[in-house]
């Protein structure tokens, strides 16, 4: 298991499910399974309480509190409200409108559904199919048969949303008094980061450090990997070794010559161009920086790591937060590679490909 997929674990995910009732009561206890399994909290009318709310604004405040909302369509359009509309679509459009991301689930062949879990009303049919319409004009929608195979396609789903659309999720109280508790591994070094669901699981990489020579070594093999899988790209961030300033700083800061300096970002630059030659499916870049960065950054996709320097002479061990799209690290480390990246476009620092001056 990943530390990513570790740290999801210390969250507990909300999930509002949304179906008629008596006809899929099974199907609903599948779903809720499932949910369970992955350690999320199922919410849906039958846990309910009493309340002097009225019904509307009951869902409507669940929803709100949910971070994922899973529909489950079947042979019914379900009760309604004084218009017409059915609270199952009401739910689904509100959920939609608050941003929530939906998972839906449709019936692949509604024609076989008992007439007993059927509409009976010519309207009520109505209604259904245009609603089975909308739905299903949904990228993220799912086709299902029966409850059998319906928690594993709900279980799959939820795993995937995790990961592409990740939602701020409830944490238990002793990991708020330490917020980067879940999220810090020992050290960038150290056993616990999973390199290879880092690698495998993306297609973009995004990197800002002043070098680091150990690091490129131990993964070179994934490096060259994902530049051989085609349809990926590397953008690299280095520090531009024509800048006395940021030569004669890096140099003090590493405990180098200024000469070792350069010779150790032209190595990063020639590695990296080396890559890019060998393997045209992947686009690499490699830019450099009128600046060094306060921290080494690795950008994947939507997930990151964040690894702080060292002012101490010898090695040491230094944090290393683990993030991801919506986290304020993760924000704050992709607005310094932008800021970074537009400077060096600006100035045409482009190491490679080269881009002929003005």
């Amino acid at each position: 298991m990943s530390r990513i997929e570790k740290t999801m674990l210390e969250k507990r995910y909300q999930v509002f499910v949304s179906s008629t009732f008596a006809d899929l009561e099974v199907a609903r206890q599948q779903v809720m399974h499932a949910l369970l399994e992955l350690g999320c909290f199922p919410a849906g009318m039958e846990l309910f309480p009493a309340s002097n709310e009225s019904q509307w604004e009951l869902i409507r405040r669940v929803i709100d509190d949910s971070d994922y909302y899973v529909l489950v369509l079947a042979g019914r359009y379900g009760s309604t409200d004084a218009s017409g509309v059915g609270y199952t679509e009401m739910e689904y459009d509100y959920a939609r409108s608050k941003g929530i991301p939906v998972l839906s689930f449709v019936h692949s062949d509604p024609e076989s559904i008992p007439s007993r879990h059927s509409e009976k009303t010519d309207e009520g049919r109505r209604r259904l199919d245009l609603f089975r319409k909308k739905v299903l004009s949904d990228k993220m929608c799912k086709h299902w048969k029966d409850a059998g195979d319906l928690g594993g396609k709900v279980s799959a789903s939820v795993v995937h949303a995790l990961k592409v659309s990740p939602r701020e999720g409830w944490l238990r109280a002793s990991i708020v008094h330490d917020p980067f508790a879940a999220l810090a591994h020992r050290s960038f070094q150290s056993g616990d980061i999973d390199w290879d669901d880092y690698f495998s699981s993306a297609s973009t990489l995004q990197m800002m450090f002043i070098g680091s020579p150990t690091w490129r070594s131990h993964h070179f093999v994934r490096i060259r990997d994902f530049c051989e899988r085609g349809g990926t790209s590397i953008k690299v961030l280095l520090p531009d070794p024509a800048e006395k300033v940021v030569r004669r700083r890096m140099a003090t800061w590493q405990g180098l010559t200024e000469s070792k300096a350069v010779a150790r970002i032209t190595e990063a630059i020639n590695d990296f161009a080396s890559l890019a030659n060998s393997y045209s499916s992947c686009s690499i870049e490699v830019i450099g920086m009128d600046d060094l960065p306060y921290f080494s950054f690795f950008r994947f996709d939507q997930r990151g790591l964040v690894a702080f320097y060292s002012h101490l002479r010898k090695r040491a061990a230094v944090p290393t937060l683990a993030c991801r799209s919506g986290d304020i690290v993760f924000d704050y480390a992709v607005s310094e590679l932008e800021e970074l990246e537009m400077r060096a476009r600006r100035e045409n620092r482009l190491f490679f490909p080269k881009r002929p001056n003005p």
